[in-house]
């Protein structure tokens, strides 16, 4: 079925300075059990300056069905992701980055979704609600989109939308608006790579300081909320917001954090909290007015200001702040020959292992779905998480941003290992 399929659907992939990662998403999409190596793939290449041209050109040589597009300047991460839609021509497009991870077991189901006509195939398990469509459609890849969506006016909307982060949506929210057909495939067949989402990855390559600041000062939540508007029915609009959780146990739980966020780190952006508070139905504007009041009474009385934890140089003065070392002395003497699994493999691990002394700890292995079979991380063993049984840990050290990620691993590959976390937590600190 696969050779009909190549004369159906483009896999256009864009990049911007990340040349090793890059050259991994190659080797997974081209590798020799990959059911799109021979499908036409455009790069769209945001004139990087790292070596990538170099890559891609090395790649060509052996893979004639690649096609690289060198921008005649970076026009920005949004604006790459918006211009690749408009060089869609054939029947589905297929649009990812150059970061992520694949799995190819469910491939057949995308195949039958192209040859019935589906509007959107969702390449990742999706709940069947608007809510968790609109919101998992954030990330680039997880959509499929039928060309003839891709119309004038969804391009118009999408450039538009380029300030709120989420060009994309435009696509999704046309499906939504004209209650088209959508396909829901059963596994992931792709994963996030990198998983911190960074303000300002939009931008990378330009001059901060001549972005208007209520650009550099917006994040994730306020982009997503800014892009309800596309949605033409308020009450899928209201329905959508009512299903935002991103990690949070409740609605209001996320307005709670996020308006955290907006004075901690963004200075009380007032534009932030008009952004986020424009598109909210009455009872969420009640909800949001109440997280803000306690808010402001528990940091005015406490005057405690911290950081959203985000990146590097956050997670170093967090651990600084909290006396890390200290804290894995004390698990060392703990857990004393003891074997740790440390699962998660992202910014906290980093940081960890450049900064930090894990002697004291019986490490025999790090676990991370971005780990495929067994490898090596920072001279240890590198494990998937399903090689963590046949490793018979005594206990596992949780190293991620928020523990519920864990929890799902552990009941997808039946892990009951204990888990204890690897960082220090305080109230009022958001991890």
């Amino acid at each position: 079925m696969s050779s009909n399929i190549k004369d159906k659907l483009e896999i256009i992939l864009i990049t911007y300075n990340r040349v090793e990662k890059l050259k991994s998403t190659l080797d997974s999409i081209l590798a020799d059990d990959s059911p799109i190596k021979d499908f036409d793939i455009k790069i769209l290449n945001n004139r990087s300056t790292d070596g990538t041209t170099e890559l891609i050109n090395e790649y060509q040589v052996k893979f004639p069905n690649l096609q690289h597009i060198i921008h005649n300047i970076n026009i920005g991460g949004n604006g790459n992701i918006a211009r690749a839609y408009e060089y869609a021509s054939k029947e589905y497009v297929w649009e990812i980055c150059d970061d992520d991870f694949y799995d190819w077991k469910s491939w057949h189901e995308v195949e039958y979704a192209i040859n019935d006509g589906y509007d959107l195939i969702l390449t990742r398990i999706v709940p069947k609600t608007i809510a968790d469509i609109y919101y998992e459609a954030t990330f680039v890849p997880c959509s499929i989109y039928k060309t003839e969506n891709i119309t004038s006016t969804a391009i118009i909307n999408s450039l538009d939308n380029i300030h709120n982060f989420f060009p994309h949506l435009a696509f999704v929210a046309k499906i939504i608006n004209e209650n088209k057909r959508v396909f829901h495939c059963s596994s992931n067949i792709v994963d996030m790579g990198i998983i911190n989402f960074n303000p300002g990855s939009y931008i990378r390559g330009c001059q901060s300081d001549e972005i208007p600041k209520d650009r550099r000062d917006m994040f994730w939540t306020v982009g997503y909320l800014s892009s309800i508007q596309l949605i033409s029915d308020r009450k899928k609009q209201i329905e959508i917001i009512d299903g935002l959780r991103h990690g949070y146990d409740s609605l209001y739980s996320l307005f709670f954090w996020k308006i955290y966020t907006n004075y901690v780190y963004y200075n009380d952006s007032y534009n932030n909290l008009f952004k986020m508070f424009r598109n909210l139905s009455f009872k969420q504007r009640i909800m949001f007015i109440l997280a803000f009041i306690q808010n402001y009474l528990k940091f005015w009385l406490n005057s405690t200001r911290f950081l959203q934890i985000e990146g590097p140089e956050k997670w170093i003065s967090y651990f600084k702040f909290s006396r890390q070392q200290k804290y894995i002395n004390k698990l060392g003497k703990k857990l004393k020959n003891k074997k740790v699994v440390i699962y998660g493999a992202g910014t906290i691990s980093e940081v960890l292992c450049q900064n930090y002394d894990l002697s004291p700890l019986n490490i025999i292995a790090f676990s991370d779905k971005k780990f495929k079979e067994k490898e090596k991380y920072k001279n240890y063993d590198a494990i998937p998480p399903s090689e963590i049984n046949s490793m018979q840990p005594d206990i596992i050290l949780s190293a991620l941003y928020r523990q519920k990620n864990i929890e799902i691993a552990k009941n997808e590959y039946g892990i009951k290992t204990k888990t204890i976390p690897l960082i220090q937590r305080f109230p009022f600190i958001l991890v």
